[in-house]
């Protein structure tokens, strides 16, 4: 297993379709999930849309002294 490499390969979306909508059901199945789909999209579009990007505008804290106990 230690011989196995990675290879990419780019993902065909509407060619996945075009042979997945061969098998039975698939169609029926797809378009019953449509709707969890746009929720989730929408879901994703606010939060992108709500949160800046991280420690956009956020001051960083100056550093506390260093403390000597002896």
């Amino acid at each position: 297993m230690a011989d196995l490499k990675y290879h990419p390969s780019r993902h065909d979306h509407a060619g996945f379709l075009a042979n997945a909508g061969q098998r039975p059901g698939f169609a029926e199945a797809y378009k019953a999930l449509e709707p969890e789909y746009a929720l989730a999209s929408q879901m994703l579009k606010a939060r992108a849309k709500a949160v800046p990007a991280p420690l956009a505008g956020l001051a960083r804290r100056p550093a506390s002294p260093r403390r000597h106990s002896r």
